[in-house]
Formats: structure tokens, C-alpha cells, sequence
């Protein structure tokens, strides 16, 4: 698919597992004549390895400098390095008036996020959040199904990842630098405020087991209890979404995609299209460069918005002053009895590598 208008350059901003599948997918949907850059001060090699002999791939130029942004030439900035980079990259490519796509977490507190929002607002330059299930159908399927059965009286999701696992044909391995619950929050809280309507939610208690490994936060969103159960190290991956409503249970299942809608007793493809259409990933993305050349879908646009990644910041904030009262006399007491689990050992990892963010502001 080639899109009909978008930008004259687009600069991925990353070299890790997720960053390549993006550029896998820009090969194919990029606009005609747009130069890639893919920027990886710690993996240009490896990234350059990769799309060697891919189709297309003699137009992208991997580089570990910042790349020069022509003057008078439209650029589109993907986002997608580790999340403690994502301020700094976001605030170099608003500087230069870019239009800006970050993965989540944008960034890892309300506060600097603010403080990006106001930069694109002064360089009036467009900055959007990488909401990437709010473009697969099966969530939409959901959502309708939730329409006709009435009002949700209760939502409950489970984030689960096992020890090991392949994705897109790589390891995939998690940023020990980044809780669990910075690192679903985003994706959960999306989804919530697609399916309710609303991004005001409030977090009401959040329970820590397994050293920070499995997480259990409960809110209150536009006035519905909600459950997030997110697990690290864990037996299987799973995505569920499940729903109470006055005509009974709901369920999405999308632990495999396309995933599976069950509304009482029937369970059906909860995207029949997924091996005919576009998949989220590149819906995505060729939303985000459409906008930049002035052709997006209006309502797609929307799920794009930077306030629901504001709406996430605001949440990961009240979990994370929970989490410490949590985890901080958990961690005394483990110590002190000198048990060196695995439990332990991934707390004290997670502490290593982001103690600025666990333990103070």
C-alpha cells in the first residue's frame, strides 16, 4: 500500500525489536519518494544487518547521529528507543516542528509530559501518542459488542507475559529499567476510554507481589470498577479483556491475534479481516503519515490523541506512590531475612536500574 500523501522524510528513532517491525512495516506503506532514517546510537549495526536484502530497504539510512531535518521538507518522528530516552528525543524533533509519534510510555510522569505537550503547542507542531490497539478491529468488535449489550458494570484486563517468548520472530525481552505497570498502564488505559467513553479514571489501590514481577491495580473509571492485572515472568501471555453488562458477560481474548469475542455462550473471530486488511500496527502508522500531509480520517485521528497518554501519566502516577509504600517495607523485610529469590532478585534489579524512579520524584 502506498499512501498519497505524507511526509518527505520519516526518522525512526530506535534499534531494538519494535523499533524493526515498525521499519518493516514503513517499507511497505511509506509514501512515494519519502526518505527513512532509522537513528540507533547502540544498534545501527545490527538494525543495518537486518534490513539487508529487504524489499525497499535501499531506501532507509541507519545512522547513530541525530539526523539533519531539511528545511522545507515535511518530517514524521517515530519515537521507539527505551522509555528514559523519550523526553529528550521528543523535545529534540518538536524543536524542528516535526510531527512527533512516541511509543509508550511517552513519558514516565504527567508532569513531563505537560511540559512536552506545551513545547508542541509553542512550536505548533503535532504530537501524538502510539495507541496501537485502538487500530485493531478485534478492539472495535468489543466495543460494539459492548454498545448492544448495555452499559458496563464492571472491566477487568489481564497483561501477561511469560519468561521466554518470540514475536515477530525475535526474543522478546522486557526494559528492566521500567516497571510493569509503566510499561502496560498505557495500553490498558486506552482501551478503557475507548470502550467507556471517558479518560477520567482514578486509581483506588494497587497490590504488589513476585518483588514488583505481577501487579494488581484497581480503579474507578468514568464511575465503572476496574481491575489491571499485569505480569511479568509468568506462565503464558495473555490479553484478556472481560466485561460485566446488564445482558451478562463479555469477553476478548487476544492473547493469539486476530483473538476471540465471546458474548454468552458464543465465541466467534474477533477479526475476521486480520488476514485480508491492514493490521493495527500499520493502520497506525499510516494514519500518523497521513496526517502529516494533511489526508487522516478524522475519528481514526482521535485515537491518536495525546491526551490518553495523558490520561495514562496521571494513573502511573497514583500507582507509583502506591507501589513504593508497597514495595519499599517488602524489600526491608526480604533483605533482612537475607532469602535471595528470584522475587528479590528482580526487585533489586528493577531498584539498580530505575532507583530515581521508584524510590523519589
Amino acid at each position: 500500500m502506498v499512501q498519497p500523501s505524507g511526509p518527505d522524510q520519516i526518522i525512526v528513532i530506535g534499534g531494538g525489536r519494535w523499533a524493526q517491525v515498525m521499519v518493516g512495516v514503513l517499507l511497505n506503506i511509506a509514501p512515494e519518494g519519502a526518505s527513512i532514517v532509522v537513528r540507533s546510537p547502540r544498534n545501527a549495526s545490527g538494525m543495518a544487518a537486518w534490513l539487508a536484502g529487504r524489499k525497499a530497504a535501499d531506501h532507509v539510512r541507519v545512522t547513530e547521529d541525530w539526523p539533519q531535518l531539511v528545511e522545507g521538507r515535511s518530517a514524521a518522528v517515530i519515537v521507539v528507543n527505551a522509555a528514559k530516552d523519550h523526553v529528550p528525543t521528543i523535545e529534540w524533533a518538536l524543536e524542528y516542528g516535526a510531527a512527533v509519534l512516541s511509543e509508550k510510555p511517552v513519558a514516565l510522569s504527567e508532569a513531563a509530559l505537560r511540559a512536552l505537550t506545551a513545547l508542541a503547542r509553542e512550536k505548533q507542531a503535532s504530537f501524538y501518542a502510539a495507541n496501537v490497539f485502538l487500530f485493531a478491529r478485534y478492539v472495535e468488535a468489543l466495543s460494539q459488542a459492548l454498545s448492544q449489550a448495555g452499559p458496563a458494570r464492571e472491566v477487568r484486563i489481564r497483561f501477561e507475559d511469560p519468561v521466554a517468548e518470540r514475536r515477530h520472530g525475535e526474543n522478546k525481552r522486557f526494559d528492566p529499567a521500567l516497571p510493569v505497570f509503566m510499561d502496560w498502564l498505557p495500553h490498558c488505559v486506552s482501551i478503557l476510554g475507548f470502550l467507556l467513553g471517558s479518560q477520567q479514571g482514578e486509581c483506588t489501590d494497587v497490590a504488589v507481589y513476585k518483588g514488583g514481577a505481577h501487579v494488581e491495580v484497581t480503579l474507578r473509571w468514568a464511575g465503572v470498577p476496574c481491575s489491571l492485572t499485569m505480569i511479568r515472568n509468568g506462565e503464558t501471555r495473555r490479553r484478556v479483556v472481560e466485561l460485566d453488562t446488564d445482558k451478562g458477560p463479555l469477553s476478548l481474548d487476544f492473547s493469539s491475534e486476530p483473538g476471540v469475542l465471546r458474548r454468552g455462550g458464543e465465541a466467534i473471530v474477533a477479526d475476521p479481516l486480520w488476514d485480508s486488511a491492514e493490521r493495527p500496527l500499520a493502520r497506525m502508522l499510516g494514519v500518523f503519515l497521513g496526517r502529516v500531509g494533511d489526508d487522516m480520517d478524522m475519528p481514526l485521528r482521535a485515537r491518536l490523541d495525546i491526551g490518553i497518554a495523558l490520561a495514562a501519566c496521571r494513573i502511573a502516577d497514583q500507582v507509583k506512590a502506591r507501589y513504593r509504600q508497597a514495595l519499599t517495607p517488602w524489600l526491608a523485610e526480604k533483605l533482612t531475612a537475607g532469602v535471595a529469590d528470584a522475587d528479590l532478585q528482580y526487585a533489586l534489579n528493577e531498584l539498580a536500574m530505575s532507583e530515581a524512579l521508584i524510590l523519589r520524584d
